[in-house]
């Protein structure tokens, strides 16, 4: 599924069409968790164009990712990318969150700690391939 034309044509979808809504909104909020990080970077966009007057969607898929905040999650990347989405679209339902994520998440658990060394990284290694970036690294 093209997740960025579906962001640009199903805005208020689910007053159009209830129970089409209604069975893409289990599956795009699996897809802003599991995903990669561009596909739940686009699922969060999806969510918000096909429900727009309900924020309540977005509230939920925010709490449910704020719990699987853990530096040794498999999926943290595409967990940060949709909370930051949601952060963009919908900053007053992110407002409620942002100290648990920013402050207590990613300056106490990301940005502070260094685990790259636990990784076994020389610290000569200033410079690797994008695809070669540890996860620490890539959050940053």
């Amino acid at each position: 599924m093209d997740l960025k034309i579906l962001a640009k044509t199903a805005q208020g979808l689910d007053k159009k069409h209830a129970s089409v809504a209604g069975c893409l909104q289990p599956q795009l909020l699996k897809i802003a968790k599991e995903g990669t990080p561009k596909q739940a970077k686009q699922a969060v966009q999806v969510i918000h164009a096909v429900y727009q007057d309900s924020p309540k969607v977005l509230e939920r898929l925010l709490e449910s990712i704020v719990g699987l905040l853990d530096p040794s999650h498999p999926n943290l990347p595409s967990i940060v990318k949709a909370i930051a989405q949601i952060a963009k679209v919908a900053p007053k339902i992110f407002e409620e969150f942002s100290r648990d994520v920013v402050r207590d998440f990613l300056l106490s658990e990301i940005l502070t700690q260094d685990r790259d060394q636990e990784d076994g990284l020389v610290e000569d290694d200033y410079w690797c391939e994008q695809d070669e970036l540890s996860k620490d690294a890539e959050l940053r």
